[in-house]
């Protein structure tokens, strides 16, 4: 399995909004990454995510997430100057709805997307052919990817597990939490009672890490913005 980072482009956000759980307003602008991954396995391409696309309206400076990406940096762009095609794709699973990750799916509207049933509604502008699964589904049926039902941070969120050829494993976790540090927190009981698919998602990740897999986590690291 060769797994390939595609950076498109960056946000803007709050150090408050990406530190999830932390509540409180530091008033810290950060910058994170908004990376997007190509898998290549046994002649096979997977697009885990589609990343973001150049923004049509004006964006306020100080917007909670301000985008940052030229079409040049869109994963469409990106993979073309690997040589990838569109067609070379054999599916694109999308973690959630959010616009990094999925806005990017509408360069590749000949491409099967892959989402768990939750989430389909929110894909309805796009013009590809949606399998919606429900739960835990083995993409190709030899346990190589299986997404992996996380819910919380959106309505049918998946992260992807992925057997490497060297026998360990790999979870791209998309959006479950933002940094390291969230993995360990542990709410209030009133706290947990507010979101507990939020939580039950964390402490599940948490497990398959404490396990052994490796977390990748979707905008991590950050850099402060002056």
């Amino acid at each position: 399995m060769k797994i390939t980072v595609i950076p498109t482009g960056t946000i803007d956000t709050w150090l408050h909004l990406h530190a999830r759980p932390l509540k409180r307003d530091t008033g810290i602008r950060i910058s994170v990454p908004v990376p997007c991954y190509l898998l290549e396995h046994n002649g096979r391409k997977v697009l885990f995510d589609a990343g973001q696309t150049v923004p049509r309206k004006e964006q306020a400076p100080l917007a909670n997430y301000f985008v940052r990406v030229t079409r040049k940096e869109t994963a469409f762009c990106r993979l073309q100057k690997m040589g990838v095609a569109p067609d070379d794709l054999d599916c694109i699973i999308l973690s959630h709805h959010h616009a990094d990750h999925c806005d990017g799916l509408a360069d590749f509207p000949q491409v099967r997307a892959i989402c768990q049933t939750p989430a389909l509604e929110n894909f309805a502008r796009f013009k590809n052919a949606f399998t919606a699964v429900d739960g835990v589904y083995d993409v190709w049926g030899d346990g190589v990817l299986t997404c992996i039902p996380t819910p919380g941070h959106a309505p049918g969120h998946q992260s992807l597990l992925i057997a490497n050829d060297d026998g360990t494993k790999t979870l791209l976790m998309g959006d479950v939490v933002y940094m390291p540090e969230a993995l360990d927190y542990e709410p209030a009981k009133e706290e947990y009672a507010e979101r507990p698919e939020y939580f039950n998602s964390i402490r599940q990740v948490r497990s398959l890490r404490d396990s052994g897999v490796k977390i990748v986590f979707g905008h991590h690291p950050y850099t402060l913005v002056k």
